[in-house]
């Protein structure tokens, strides 16, 4: 699973790892994984393998994850969760190269790690990528991050189109408190998010945990498709 380091992505992580399966986790550097890679650990009682590699550096990644995989060795599932939210700025003032930069990892990435993945997916397998309620919705200053998630949302659909064996889904994990809320909060720009109070935002262990429950349970029975690029929470509630 990719952005694993921290916030979400470590808290699927470790998710994950209760439910009993082994996550390998990707991040842009060994020692950004590390306290991650502890918590794994501890719970499955394993030494968590890690890539370190920029998921928008195609052959940085491909070699990476080509050197962790064993042949023959399969994976049951991808979750595609790094992602940046800057440049958090109005489309006027926007740096070009910051706008460039949050498209390259938050989509660009996504694909680089589909691509380099989808070989390796085992029957039946689940592709998880983590989308945003930005893919349809109008805050002030996400014009890039907002951008990508739309994208994110339309490369996840194609590829489920493509891929019937597999199980596709854009997750939309729902306002949770990450580092990323700080930056949307220490930002200039005013939008309804920033304006919500912070214990109006869910336990990062909220999503995460149903994100690895809605893993563990696709591999046992692939899901409708119906429910590509809802919410978790939507997803629950239909349940």
């Amino acid at each position: 699973m990719t952005g694993a380091a921290r916030g979400l992505g470590a808290a699927i992580a470790i998710a994950l790892a209760e439910r009993g399966v082994e996550p390998i986790l990707l991040g842009r550097s060994a020692q950004s994984l590390a306290e991650t890679a502890d918590a794994v650990g501890r719970i499955s009682n394993l030494s968590p393998r890690l890539i370190a590699a920029d998921v928008a550096a195609w052959d940085q990644l491909e070699a990476a994850l080509r050197g962790c995989i064993k042949d023959g060795e399969r994976l049951w599932g991808v979750v595609n969760n790094a992602g940046i939210i800057d440049p958090i700025a109005l489309v006027e003032e926007c740096d070009p190269v910051a706008f460039a930069r949050c498209i390259s990892i938050n989509l660009i990435g996504t694909f680089n790690v589909l691509r380099a993945c989808l070989p390796l997916l085992a029957e039946s397998g689940i592709i998880a990528n983590m989308s945003s309620g930005a893919a349809d919705a109008e805050h002030a200053g996400w014009s890039a991050y907002s951008a990508s998630k739309a994208a994110l949302e339309r490369l996840s659909a194609t590829l489920a189109a493509e891929r019937p064996d597999l199980t596709v889904v854009a997750v939309r994990p729902g306002v949770t408190d990450t580092g990323m809320q700080q930056l949307i909060r220490d930002s200039s720009i005013d939008n309804a998010i920033k304006r919500l109070p912070r214990e109006d935002l869910q336990p990062v262990n909220v999503p995460a945990r149903e994100i690895a429950r809605l893993f563990v349970e696709t591999i046992a029975q692939p899901l409708d498709r119906s429910i590509e690029a809802k919410s978790i929470n939507q997803y629950l509630q239909a349940k």
